[in-house]
């Protein structure tokens, strides 16, 4: 998860979802054999709720001074770091890596862990024992990775850009993130039930790493 200092990082490739293009496929447990797995051929929009039933309101956030424009990463208490996280849960999809490439992909499956409705882990202490993909996020990892969203506001600050309007901690709102369409909300199916040769069909345009 990019909330708190831990994502899922492609460093183990669990399943090959196109072996002729070396494609691999990253985040969970992706095995074969698994009939009540489906293939989304006809589009994720038989498989996902009217997101217009999902804009729940959300509590306001506790106001903070704008303390990542005068602080490093590193220099950021542990509840400054883990506000920095706008709750979109991008990082938590399935992603497919071209290794000859260095291309990555974000898919419409997510995490089994997520719930996707509050995009919100729902072993979040757990996590990184649970799933072996998910680890540590720290600044190092965050400088190093070519896979963060370029919407993560870990990314943007180690690039030394602004966060946008839209992020909580600017907007004041929590709900914002959804408002402004960054939220996978409503727009994902849990990777568990998703078969391995269909991932790379599901691969989706509004993430971009």
């Amino acid at each position: 998860m990019a909330g708190g200092r831990t994502t899922s990082e492609p460093l183990e490739r669990l399943a090959q979802a196109n072996p002729r293009a070396s494609v691999r496929a990253i985040l969970g447990n992706i095995s074969r054999g698994r009939d009540d797995r489906v293939c989304l051929r006809g589009g994720l929009d038989d498989h996902v709720e009217d997101t217009a039933s999902l804009a729940l309101a959300q509590p306001r956030i506790v106001k903070m001074d704008d303390f990542w424009k005068h602080k490093s990463l590193e220099d950021m208490t542990h509840v400054e770091w883990e506000s920095l996280c706008d709750g979109c849960a991008r990082c938590c999809l399935a992603k497919i890596v071209d290794e000859d490439q260095g291309r990555v992909d974000y898919t419409a499956a997510h995490c089994e862990l997520l719930d996707s409705d509050k995009c919100r882990c729902t072993r979040y202490d757990q996590r990184t024992q649970l799933v072996a993909q998910c680890v540590e996020l720290t600044p190092e990892v965050v400088r190093r990775v070519n896979w963060l969203p370029d919407t993560c506001a870990y990314r943007l600050l180690a690039e030394g850009k602004e966060l946008p309007e839209w992020h909580p901690l600017v907007s004041k709102d929590r709900n914002s993130t959804f408002e402004a369409g960054i939220s996978i909300r409503g727009r994902t199916v849990p990777l568990d039930g998703v078969h391995p040769d269909c991932l790379e069909e599901m691969v989706v345009t509004w993430v971009n790493a």
